[in-house]
């Protein structure tokens, strides 16, 4: 059943989606959402002269911005109860090239805005199921970025990090494999990692029955598709 909804998902997301990789492309972004897109007829350059002057230096994935698209992000949702996930998704979107954070910070800022610290007592992640999904995707990249923003959300309670996992597992937010290649990168990955070292090692830990009953999960299907 799992691999079903996994097809139908990927269908539906329709991939990954880029994402700015300098300072530069950033920029790029946030003078779009400021001033709008040029006309697609038009010679677009990709020189320097395309962004505004000084937006080049901003720090692309710093705490603050992320905060501050967090909160404005977390307004909107308020102000706004009856938006569509279409609708939800385009205000994360203006909310990162705002701040201009790279593309895929989307994911950290619907994440840290429906996923309070008490989400454990209540149902965070099945009520904002659809966004999440539609936020994450089935992009594998996106879904790696969803495992480490839960990790750093819960870094002070690393206890609490396999029962986010488990909860977006069970909504069909994160699938196995991203859970298991996170689990199975020992020494880290700088590209997707938020935590020191020692953080990520804690927070492991504790992740360690959740990582085992999806690895024997997942023997159980592998079994079950050589039956078949």
């Amino acid at each position: 059943e799992k691999k079903e909804k996994k097809k139908k998902k990927e269908k539906e997301d329709g991939g990954g989606e880029g994402s700015p990789k300098t300072a530069q492309e950033g920029a790029k972004h946030l003078e779009e959402s400021i001033f709008g897109k040029k006309d697609s007829g038009s010679s677009e350059s990709e020189s320097d002269d395309d962004v505004i002057p000084g937006i080049e230096d901003v720090t692309l994935d710093d705490t603050s911005a992320l905060q501050a698209a967090v909160d404005a992000f977390t307004a909107y949702r308020a102000q706004n109860p009856s938006a569509t996930v279409a609708q939800l998704l385009d205000s994360a979107k203006n909310q990162q090239m705002a701040s201009a954070l790279k593309t895929h910070m989307r994911v950290h800022i619907v994440m840290r805005s429906v996923v309070g610290p008490d989400f454990f007592k209540g149902s965070d992640v099945a009520d904002a199921a659809s966004l999440l999904a539609a936020v994450v995707g089935s992009d594998a990249a996106r879904q790696r970025h969803a495992v480490s923003n839960a990790e750093d959300m819960f870094k002070s309670t690393p206890a609490l990090v396999p029962v986010l996992l488990k909860q977006l597992y069970d909504a069909d937010v994160l699938e196995e494999e991203a859970i298991l290649l996170w689990a199975g990168e020992e020494d880290g990955n700088e590209e997707f990692d938020m935590c020191t070292r020692e953080e990520s090692e804690k927070v492991r830990e504790k992740c360690k029955p959740l990582v085992e009953w999806l690895e024997e999960e997942s023997d159980d299907e592998e079994e079950g598709e050589d039956e078949d």
